[in-house]
C-alpha cells in the first residue's frame, strides 16, 4: 500500500515538474483567444474596455472590417498584438474629425480578455494535472 502511495506522489510530482512546459505550449491558444476577444470588442463596435466607438458622421457603424488590421502573434513567452493601416489611425485617433475608436488595449488588460487568458491556462493545467 505504501509503494502505491509512493508511486502516486511521484507521478504527481513529475506531473507539476512538467506542468511550466505544458504552460509555455499553450501561448498560441492564448494568442487565439485574445483575437476571438478582439473580434467580439470590434464586432460590437466597443474599445477592448466596453467603451461604445463612436459612429461615423453619417451615424453609421464604423470599422466593420477593423480585424482585417489587426494581427495576433505569440512570439517568445509573449503575445504581441498590432493594428495597423487605416484601423491603427482609427485606433489612435489620428483620421479626419479625431475619432478614437480603440481597438487593442492599451492600458491594462480587461477583464474578459483575463478571463479568456485563465480559461484557456486552467483547461492546460487541468490536462497536465489528470
Amino acid at each position: 500500500m505504501a509503494r502505491e502511495g509512493l508511486a502516486e506522489l511521484n507521478a504527481m510530482i513529475a506531473r507539476l515538474r512538467g506542468l511550466p512546459a505544458a504552460l509555455r505550449a499553450s501561448g498560441p491558444e492564448v494568442a487565439t483567444a485574445v483575437r476571438a476577444e478582439l473580434a467580439a470588442s470590434v464586432a460590437a463596435q466597443q474599445a477592448p474596455d466596453g467603451t461604445p466607438w463612436p459612429l461615423t458622421e453619417s451615424g453609421d457603424a464604423a470599422l466593420l472590417g477593423a480585424m482585417k488590421g489587426v494581427t495576433v502573434n505569440y512570439v517568445g513567452r509573449s503575445i504581441v498584438v498590432r493594428v495597423t493601416g487605416i484601423e491603427a489611425k482609427h485606433h489612435l485617433g489620428a483620421v479626419k474629425g479625431g475619432k478614437k475608436r480603440p481597438i487593442i488595449p492599451t492600458r491594462g488588460m480587461p477583464e474578459t480578455f483575463t478571463r479568456a487568458i485563465t480559461k484557456v491556462l486552467a483547461a492546460k493545467y487541468v490536462k497536465a494535472m489528470q
